[in-house]
C-alpha cells in the first residue's frame, strides 16, 4: 500500500502540472518576476506582492503538510467537496475567456488564477483537505484582491501620510528636501535638479495588504489568540508606515548624495530589504507570543495552566 506522504505528493504533482496546463499564460507572467528578482532585476513597475503572498502561503502550508493526509477516507461529502473544487479550478479560466485583455495581464490575477486553481484541483483530487485548504485559499483571495481596491480608495490619505511622514524624516537627518504636500524637490550634490512626489502606488498599500496575508496565515498556524492577532496586525500596520516613509528617506538620500542614478537604484531594491526583514521580525514576534511556535512542544513540556 502507497504510504500517505507518498500519496501527499502524488496529488501535489498533479494539481501543480495541470495548473500550469491550464493557466500557462499567468505562469509566465507572474512567474517572470521570480526571474527578474533572481538575476538581479528589481523592476517595481512589476508588482511582487501576488507572488510574495504565494511564497508565504506554500511555505505555511509545506509546515502543515502531514495534515494533509489525515482522514484520506472518502465521506459523503466527498462528491460534493470533488464538484465545488473543480468549479474553483476553473472558475479563473472562465474569466480569461470572457474578460479583455488589460484584466488578463494583471498580476494580481495571475496570482488568484493559479492559486484558486491549485487548491481547487487539490480539493478535486483529495475532498478530505477542504477543511485543512479553504482558509489559506480565502486569506491569499482576500488580501491580493484588495490591493487595487485599498490603492484606489485610500491611495491618497496613504500617500499624504507618508509623505508627513518622510518629511519629518528627511528633516531629522538634515536632508535639504523643499516638500509640498506629496512632492518634493531638491539639488543633488552633483548638481541635479530632482523632483518627485509620492504616488498611490508608493503609499504601502500592498506591503500592508502582504503583512496582513502574513499575520493571518501565522494566525492560523500557531494558533495565536485573536486579541493578540488583532493587536500585532494593527500595530504592524502603523509600524509598516514608518517603515515605507524609512524607505522614502533612504531613496532621497541616495538621490541627494549620489544622483539619479542612485535614486533609481535604491527605489527598485531598498524597499524588498526593508520589507523582508519587517516580515520576518514581525514572524518571529508573533511566534514568541503564540503557544508553542511553529513546531509545538511536546505536551509534556508545554507549560501548564495555572
Amino acid at each position: 500500500m502507497t504510504s500517505p506522504a507518498v500519496k501527499n505528493y502524488e496529488v501535489v504533482v498533479v494539481a501543480t502540472s495541470a495548473t500550469l496546463l491550464l493557466y500557462w499564460v499567468q505562469a509566465i507572467l507572474l512567474f517572470s518576476k521570480a526571474a527578474q528578482v533572481v538575476v538581479g532585476v528589481f523592476d517595481t513597475s512589476v508588482p511582487a506582492y501576488p507572488l510574495v503572498g504565494m511564497f508565504f502561503v506554500g511555505f505555511f502550508l509545506y509546515l502543515r503538510r502531514s495534515e494533509m493526509g489525515k482522514d484520506s477516507a472518502p465521506s459523503k461529502r466527498s462528491p460534493s467537496v470533488r464538484v465545488l473544487g473543480l468549479l474553483v479550478a476553473l472558475l479563473p479560466l472562465g474569466f480569461t475567456i470572457t474578460l479583455q485583455n488589460p484584466f488578463l495581464n494583471s498580476y494580481a490575477f495571475a496570482g488568484v488564477a493559479l492559486v484558486a486553481g491549485w487548491f481547487g484541483l487539490i480539493l478535486f483530487l483529495r475532498p478530505t483537505a477542504f477543511k485543512l485548504l479553504t482558509p489559506y485559499l480565502l486569506i491569499y483571495v482576500v488580501a491580493v484582491t484588495s490591493v487595487d481596491a485599498v490603492t484606489i480608495t485610500l491611495g491618497d490619505p496613504l500617500s499624504s501620510i507618508e509623505a508627513s511622514i518622510s518629511a519629518v524624516g528627511t528633516f531629522l537627518v538634515g536632508l535639504p528636501v523643499q516638500w509640498s504636500s506629496t512632492s518634493l524637490q531638491f539639488t543633488a550634490l552633483n548638481g541635479q535638479a530632482v523632483a518627485l512626489y509620492i504616488s498611490e502606488e508608493c503609499s504601502g498599500a500592498a506591503s500592508i495588504s502582504i503583512f496582513l496575508l502574513l499575520v493571518a496565515l501565522a494566525h492560523l498556524d500557531l494558533k495565536t489568540e485573536l486579541r493578540k492577532t488583532f493587536i500585532i496586525a494593527s500595530v504592524g500596520t502603523v509600524a509598516l508606515l514608518v517603515v515605507n516613509a524609512v524607505r522614502v528617506v533612504i531613496v532621497i538620500g541616495g538621490g541627494y548624495f549620489g544622483g539619479l542614478d542612485l535614486l533609481w537604484s535604491l527605489h527598485g531594491w531598498v524597499g524588498y530589504a526593508l520589507y523582508i526583514a519587517f516580515y520576518a521580525l514581525a514572524l518571529v514576534f508573533q511566534m514568541r507570543w503564540s503557544p508553542g511556535g511553529l513546531a509545538p512542544l511536546p505536551p509534556s513540556l508545554r507549560p501548564q495552566a495555572q
